[in-house]
């Protein structure tokens, strides 16, 4: 006895076969982030045994956590809350990279971990280094 299937079933069951996939590769995604979080935050303060780290600890339990939320309001098709949730993880890091840390106190110096010099402008191309030493040949 042979089974008909009209269009109808198979758009079912290829929206049914596409929303497990998109939750198992959010399961997948959402564990890869963890277990790197994970090996970073454990890495971080053996690194770099300081108060400041603490600041970062916070910014990966963040990430963590947009990552949670990502897994929770995922779904297949147009999600504005997973979409946010992609932007929230964009801002964070931008934050991260821009704005300095609050727990490192410097005086006289610049508390950001880029510093930008405009007299230190060269290419990658050039042999010359960046910025030279003041009072070197």
């Amino acid at each position: 006895m042979s089974m008909q299937y009209t269009d109808a079933d198979s758009q079912q069951f290829a929206e049914a076969a596409l929303a497990d996939a998109k939750q198992e590769g959010l399961r997948l995604a959402v564990r890869a982030r963890w277990i790197a979080l994970a090996a970073i935050a454990v890495t971080l303060p053996i690194a770099n045994p300081r108060f400041e780290v603490v600041y970062f600890e916070i910014v990966l339990l963040l990430f963590g956590l947009i990552g949670w939320g990502q897994l929770r309001v995922g779904k297949a098709g147009r999600s504005v809350p997973e979409l946010v949730l992609m932007f929230c993880d964009l801002a964070l890091g931008t934050v991260v990279a821009v704005v300095p840390n609050p727990l490192i106190r410097r005086r006289g110096r610049s508390r950001c971990s880029i510093t930008f010099r405009p007299s230190c402008i060269s290419s990658y191309c050039s042999a010359a280094p960046c910025c030279p030493i003041p009072g070197a040949p």
